[in-house]
């Protein structure tokens, strides 16, 4: 990984990062695209909006420049002055950047039959993520849910120290949660704690369902017998670590281990199979190209730029489909 990827890697598995609490991508010929404001950032409070183009920082141009340019400097600095543009009228905005916490956990409640099913969606299992699943869990179980959906669809994993805290809020004392196996040995990681729920739980993954979710995936459904909906998951079965390098100041990500389920299996190039098979339906598909459509006339049309990275491109794409996604959000392979 090179510096800016090391950077927003690390950031992203800390669950945490020093900034502004903007999410921006790169508007070649207008500067930087602001695509969302974290509520309670120091952008919310300076009245930042979405839509807005960031197009000097301290009075240095960012029209041409990347949006990992703009972050560098956010991130390096004590405190800034952007110049916004907003309906063809400039505003200098003066604030101080600061600690921002990645929210990686999202929940809901849905009421079916006179039952309360809880819904909790699990984006990364980032260092802070066991915390926030606690938390969020805790206010479920205040609200008397008697069934949870955990839902880690499109969530490529993260620390295992996190996703074992969050299986150990549900399995009984003593449970292997996972298996890891090195050329010497195989160790099982057991539930080491009295906690557990006897309430139902169903576990939503898909192709992009991979490594530490597939652990929590194959746990559930090899221990509680809980169904796992949707489509089979990536197959990542190996545990890897990372080495920073110092001439380049990114880093190398390397396997040294494998993680089995429970029962001993290795899902490498494998993935979990679901219990209840759950694919997009030709309907839905249609309707998110028809979306892609009216992305790509607003891309070429509004922001007026003549290339866009392609990663830019489905952040904005996810952007501009998130309302005709929300009444798929527990059925759908569609996660924003």
């Amino acid at each position: 990984l090179n510096e800016a990827d090391t950077t927003s890697f690390n950031n992203r598995m800390q669950g945490e990062y020093y900034g502004i609490g903007v999410e921006v991508f790169t508007a070649d010929n207008s500067g930087i695209l602001v695509m969302s404001v974290l509520k309670n950032s120091p952008a919310e409070a300076a009245g930042i909006l979405e839509g807005d183009f960031i197009i000097a920082v301290d009075g240095e141009s960012l029209i041409g420049k990347k949006a990992t340019y703009f972050n560098s400097i956010i991130s390096n600095s004590k405190s800034v002055k952007l110049t916004i543009e907003r309906n063809k009228k400039n505003i200098d905005i003066s604030l101080t950047p600061e600690k921002i916490i990645i929210e990686s956990v999202s929940s809901n409640i849905f009421y079916r039959d006179s039952k309360k099913v809880g819904y909790i969606k699990i984006d990364i299992f980032a260092a802070n993520t066991a915390s926030q699943f606690i938390a969020m869990l805790n206010k479920l179980e205040e609200n008397g849910i008697d069934s949870l959906i955990i839902d880690v669809r499109n969530n490529a994993g993260g620390y295992l120290s996190n996703v074992a805290t969050i299986l150990e809020l549900f399995m009984n004392n003593g449970t292997t949660l996972y298996k890891i196996e090195t050329k010497e040995s195989t160790t099982a990681r057991k539930d080491i704690t009295d906690d557990k729920r006897e309430y139902p739980v169903v576990v939503l993954v898909n192709g992009s369902s991979a490594s530490a979710s597939e652990i929590l995936a194959a746990c559930f459904k090899e221990n509680k017998g809980s169904d796992i909906v949707g489509t089979k998951t990536y197959g990542k079965g190996t545990v890897q670590t990372t080495k920073n390098l110092e001439t380049s100041k990114g880093m190398i990500k390397y396997t040294i281990q494998k993680w089995l389920s429970p029962n001993g299996n290795w899902i490498n190039k494998k993935g979990v199979e679901p219990t209840v098979s759950v694919e997009l339906s030709s309907s839905y598909e249609v309707e998110i190209r028809a979306s892609m459509l009216v992305v790509i006339d607003y891309i070429s049309k509004k922001i007026n730029i003549d290339r866009i990275d392609i990663n830019d491109f489905f952040f904005i794409f996810k952007k501009a489909v998130k309302d005709i996604a929300k009444p798929y959000h527990l059925c759908r392979n569609v996660n924003y």
